[in-house]
């Protein structure tokens, strides 16, 4: 069912990051981002023709892969598989997704969805930046219960997409081809394991209390790698 509105993330305007990227890029991932058919996952349907008949003036299917390509290439903020005809914007679930109990379990289903094989592991990569995504409610005994019962409900969706991930671990499926690619590469994709025991929990900026990427003591957009 396609989603009724959608925030985009205030934070993201003062990112150095997103600001680096050109106008037609940023107004790509703010299109996407508040797309109505977006899934939990941050998954949408590559529509070139249709994102480009929505810029003013329209944009030829050409112009729309290079701004593509673009954003593909500044900190891969989003990915496509030219395939499966599918695009991960890829801080969706971190930024998003993990805000709410149930949009978290919803974003761990959605991932299942996934048809091609690297953006599933792709999404599965920003999942494990934020499990376990904090339940915040009130001090009371009640409170208290309700929230142990949404922690619950969230590692039991995590669980079930780990297995769901690790079935699938031996296919070993090759990068897509991209808007920068035109064939598939060869290099073999190693699908993600779990965040080792010990891995820090808050990014080293200070002021900032996001995850850190994987393998750094910084959050994807302080530094560590997206």
């Amino acid at each position: 069912m396609p989603r009724r509105g959608a925030l985009f993330p205030t934070e993201l305007l003062g990112d150095e990051h997103f600001r680096k990227l050109g106008p037609g890029e940023q107004l790509l991932f703010m299109k996407l981002w508040v797309s109505p058919n977006l899934n939990g996952a941050g998954i949408d349907a590559l529509q070139l023709g249709k994102w480009g008949r929505g810029f003013t003036p329209h944009a030829s299917e050409a112009e729309m892969r290079e701004v593509l390509a673009g954003l593909e290439a500044h900190n891969n903020w989003v990915l496509a598989d030219y395939d499966t005809e599918e695009i991960l914007v890829v801080p969706f679930i971190r930024l998003d997704s993990c805000k709410q109990p149930q949009m978290y379990q919803n974003a761990c289903r959605s991932v299942q969805t996934v048809q091609s094989a690297y953006l599933r592991d792709k999404a599965f990569e920003q999942v494990l930046i934020v499990h376990p995504p904090p339940v915040r409610l009130g001090k009371s005994a009640r409170a208290e219960e309700i929230r142990q019962e949404l922690v619950d409900r969230n590692e039991a969706a995590y669980q079930e997409l780990y297995r769901f991930i690790e079935s699938r671990a031996d296919s070993s499926p090759s990068s897509p081809s991209s808007a920068s690619t035109t064939t598939t590469s060869s290099t073999t994709y190693v699908p993600p394991r779990r965040v080792p025991e010990g891995f820090p929990k808050g990014c080293s900026e200070e002021g900032c209390s996001d995850p850190p990427a994987p393998g750094s003591d910084h959050c994807p957009w302080h530094g560590g790698a997206r």
